[in-house]
């Protein structure tokens, strides 16, 4: 048998979502878990059956606007809501999404949002790959040492794009505790984004400074070979 769906709302803040359970009293106690950190009479339950046929793909957000629900958009920000949406002359049927998932108010916004996430992915790998040359260039013949090691990295969405931190790790002869890292931070005071050129820098967990120290110098010896 197909799981119903219900509405499960928390009291206090009356916030919640669609429940797909075989009974009020299963969707009851799911609901207070999600949303009411598990507390049954603080829910409100409401059987929706015209949801049910949604159970496997989830539900539709236009379909809970139409019912008088509102969600922020996933790309512009704005309060998805029938009004709302009429007020900017854009359609109930064109909102983008699920339920439980990214939700935007119109194709247009979603494309645009896809549009500038893949330009800032783009951005924020080919500055890591940056990152790993500078390595490269101070400790020649390290390309197996960046491994699994993580590496990550903050995009400032402005015009034009600009890095806010990074982290490259990598590991070295004599490491014990955690892999070294080259680190970007482009903030000053209660983050705001410093001008001018900022330059990496390299750091190593304390217990290990001794052995990073020593590959340094080795480096340094060997004249970069």
């Amino acid at each position: 048998m197909s799981e119903k769906a219900y509405s499960v709302m928390e009291l206090d803040e009356y916030t919640g979502g669609i429940i797909f359970a075989k009974d009020k009293r299963t969707a009851r106690r799911k609901g207070a878990n999600a949303w009411a950190d598990g507390e049954q009479d603080c829910v409100e339950v409401r059987r929706l059956p015209s949801l049910d046929k949604y159970h496997l793909t989830g539900v539709p957000a236009k379909e809970l606007v139409w019912s008088g629900w509102h969600f922020e958009c996933h790309g512009c920000g704005m309060r998805i809501e029938e009004d709302n949406l009429i007020d900017q002359g854009l359609p109930v049927d064109g909102v983008v999404g699920f339920e439980n998932g990214a939700i935007y108010c119109c194709h247009v916004c979603r494309m645009e949002h896809l549009s500038d996430k893949a330009a800032r992915d783009a951005f924020g790998k080919a500055f890591l790959e940056m990152l790993r040359d500078v390595v490269r260039k101070r400790f020649p013949n390290i390309e197996h040492a960046f491994g699994e090691h993580k590496a990550h990295v903050c995009v400032h969405m402005g015009s034009p794009l600009s890095i806010i931190q990074a982290s490259v790790g990598f590991s070295f002869p004599g490491m014990k505790i955690g892999p070294a890292h080259i680190e970007y931070h482009h903030c000053g005071q209660h983050g705001k984004t410093l001008i001018g050129p900022v330059r990496p820098e390299f750091w190593c967990c304390n217990g290990d400074r001794e052995a990073f120290e020593a590959f340094t110098r080795h480096i340094a010896q060997d004249g970069g070979k």
